[in-house]
């Protein structure tokens, strides 16, 4: 999908804009306003559950992993990502910040720019496919990845490769309730 500059700003209000857009074209705006009403309320029960397990305004990193001839590629979410956005609703903050929003939402990195976020308390999360999980081969025993903080503090969780990072309504519920259930029952 490519997005026009006002759209990369903020993809999350960028794709929430194209469903209100689309209920109009169809007739069905009460119906999406309804939707939208109930991923609010949603969003509030997932930060209250975050309150509950006191891990409420937590920082994080997500990423989404994976190999690229034979070497571990990160996909790191800037703050107008769409999923960044949809956290930011449960009181979230993202520990990746840049200077300008990345135009598809983030950056391509290795592992050795991870050295940066080494706070005592925050969560790293990456989506990555069982079947190309680079933590359990190119990573393992890479002391530039067992050393990090979160990795020793065993704040690094795992989400399937399947988690969606766009979308719309059930795509945001989808992302937001596999964090919360993550962070919650690890």
């Amino acid at each position: 999908m490519t997005y026009s500059k006002e759209g990369t700003a903020n993809m999350y209000d960028e794709l929430m804009g194209e469903f209100k857009t689309i209920a109009k074209v169809t007739g069905k705006e009460n119906e999406a306003e309804q939707k939208l009403a109930d991923l609010d309320d949603f969003y509030d029960k997932q930060k209250q559950r975050l309150a509950d397990a006191g891990i409420e305004d937590a920082k994080y990193l997500l990423t989404m992993a994976f190999s690229s001839q034979n070497s571990p590629i990160l996909r790191l979410y800037a703050n107008n990502s769409y999923p960044v956005q949809a956290l930011n609703n449960i009181g979230l903050t993202n520990a990746y910040e840049t200077d300008e929003p990345q135009t598809y939402g983030f950056s391509e990195i290795g592992v050795e720019p991870l050295q940066r976020f080494q706070d005592e308390d925050l969560h790293f999360f990456s989506i990555v496919q069982e079947d190309d999980n680079i933590f359990k081969n190119q990573l393992k025993g890479n002391p530039a990845w067992e050393n990090l903080n979160f990795v020793e503090g065993e704040r690094a969780h795992y989400l399937p490769g399947d988690t969606p990072v766009i979308g719309g309504v059930s795509s945001a519920k989808a992302l937001v309730k596999q964090m919360v259930d993550t962070m919650v029952n690890e």
